[in-house]
């Protein structure tokens, strides 16, 4: 019975951290995305930009 509760512990245990590296990854993705989605509107400003200057 001992080991059991041990081994139930040990699985909670392996459960929390598992779940804190699935919300940090999250958020890494969603950092990411955003300096994406930045960098993309930049891009079509600055292409938008220099399609004026060279005409």
């Amino acid at each position: 019975m001992r080991e059991v509760a041990e081994r139930r512990q040990q699985l909670e245990l392996e459960h929390e951290q598992a779940l804190a590296i699935l919300k940090f990854k999250q958020d890494e993705i969603k950092r990411l995305q955003r300096v994406r989605n930045t960098v993309l509107s930049f891009g079509g400003f600055f292409g938008f930009v220099l399609a004026k200057v060279t005409l």
